[in-house]
C-alpha cells in the first residue's frame, strides 16, 4: 500500500535527522498532499533515504564524476539517451525546470545521458534543441543506472545532499509544471533546514 506524499517525505526526509519536521502544522502537510498532481503522482517517495550510490560516470568536461559532486543539494538526476523517445519528449521540460530553479542554490538539475559516445551525443542533442540550461553529463558505460537498479530510460531519482536516493520516478513526465517546481523547492528547504 502506498502511503500518501506528506507521510512518505516525511519518512525520507527524517533521515536528515531534522527535529523541525515532527512540529508540521496540519496546513505544511495538507500543502504536501496537494502538492502531487499531474506527472508527480508517478513519484515514488522511498521509506527511507536509499545509500548513497556509488558509481562513476562523466561531468560536462568529461572529467570523472560521482554522485558526490553534487554534496550539499537535492539533485534531480536524469537518466536518458538520445535513442530513446519518451527521454527526447521530456528534455525540454527538464531544461526549464532547471532555468525556473536557477534561483534557488539548495536544487539542481541533472540529466546523464547513458547513450555509447554520450557526452558526444548529448552536447550534441542540447545544442540542436536549443536547450542551453543543461549540461551534457553521461554515463557511456552505465554504472550509474546499475547501481541506482534502472531498469528502463528515462528514469528520474532525486537525491538527498548527501547522494541518497529519496525517490523515483520511471517514465517521462512534464518537468517544468508547477507542482514540481514546488515538490522541488520544498524538499530544498527541508534539506537546508536540516543544515
Amino acid at each position: 500500500m502506498r502511503r500518501p506524499l506528506c507521510a512518505a517525505v516525511l519518512v525520507a526526509l527524517a533521515g536528515f535527522g531534522n527535529p523541525a519536521l515532527a512540529d508540521l502544522s496540519a496546513g505544511q502537510v495538507a500543502q504536501l498532499q496537494h502538492m502531487r498532481e499531474g506527472d508527480m503522482r508517478k513519484l515514488l517517495i522511498h521509506d527511507a533515504p536509499k545509500p548513497a550510490v556509488e558509481a562513476e560516470f562523466f561531468n560536462p568536461n568529461g572529467g570523472a564524476a560521482t554522485v558526490q559532486d553534487f554534496a550539499g543539494k537535492v539533485t534531480v538526476v536524469n537518466l536518458w539517451a538520445t535513442w530513446c523517445p519518451p527521454c527526447i519528449k521530456e528534455m525540454p521540460a527538464l531544461d526549464r525546470l532547471r532555468q525556473a530553479l536557477s534561483d534557488d542554490p539548495r536544487v539542481d538539475v541533472v540529466p546523464v545521458n547513458t547513450a555509447r559516445r554520450g557526452r558526444a551525443k548529448a552536447m550534441d542533442f542540447l545544442e540542436e534543441n536549443k536547450l542551453y540550461a543543461l549540461e551534457p553529463w553521461s554515463d557511456e558505460r552505465n554504472a550509474l543506472p546499475r547501481a541506482i537498479g534502472v531498469l528502463g530510460l528515462p528514469t528520474t531519482v532525486l537525491l538527498d545532499p548527501q547522494g541518497r536516493a529519496l525517490a523515483r520516478l520511471q517514465g517521462d513526465a512534464v518537468w517544468d509544471a508547477p507542482e514540481a517546481e514546488a515538490i522541488l523547492r520544498r524538499l530544498g528547504e527541508l534539506a537546508a533546514a536540516d543544515g
